[in-house]
């Protein structure tokens, strides 16, 4: 719960809404709305397929597109907030990840599960996203920026091999600026 409400607040619609009051009443259908630090999931697969086909739910409706743009812009302000040179405060860059003894605790602590998320996930919300310039210029300033800390904390999650299908889906969406 806290980390969604961390991403709802980097939404661009500006809804500060916590999400406890959207997911408080629909108890029946999710798991781990009493507890903050368990992840919220669909009791029943059928849930999603409930809210994405708008025959079903009429006015329950949730627009994929619009759930993607809103992510994708969340995930790039966490981001550009949250990551930094040495964010695990090792002591030495000179030891391979292996031989830092406490490095999951660091992980835990320095990298929270709404950081984590956004570095993880953020090129498959991008590539489901119209093209838009405000975001594409979003994009160039954190990538300018924090590329190198994004990778850093990346290799620290142990899901480094993201990064060449992020970048490459990053290219693939920023080539619509060209034509």
């Amino acid at each position: 719960m806290e980390s969604l409400n961390v991403m709802r607040r980097n939404f661009p619609d500006n809804d500060l809404s916590e999400v406890e009051a959207i997911l408080d009443p629909m108890g029946a259908l999710l798991s781990g709305i009493a507890d903050v630090s368990t992840p919220v999931r669909a009791l029943h697969a059928s849930f999603y397929d409930f809210l994405a086909d708008p025959v079903w739910s009429m006015a329950f409706a949730i627009k994929m597109e619009d759930i993607h743009c809103q992510l994708t812009w969340a995930c790039v302000r966490v981001m550009k907030t949250g990551l930094c040179f040495n964010i695990c405060r090792l002591e030495t860059s000179y030891l391979p990840n292996s031989k830092v003894t406490d490095l999951d605790g660091r992980v835990h602590k320095y990298i929270p599960a709404h950081l984590s998320y956004a570095c993880r996930l953020w090129a498959i919300h991008v590539q489901e996203v119209e093209f838009g310039w405000n975001l594409a210029q979003e994009m160039e300033l954190l990538l300018k920026d924090k590329l190198l800390f994004w990778i850093e904390a990346l290799s620290l999650l142990k899901v480094l091999n993201v990064v060449p299908s992020h970048l490459a889906t990053m290219a693939l969406w920023l080539e619509v600026c060209l034509f």
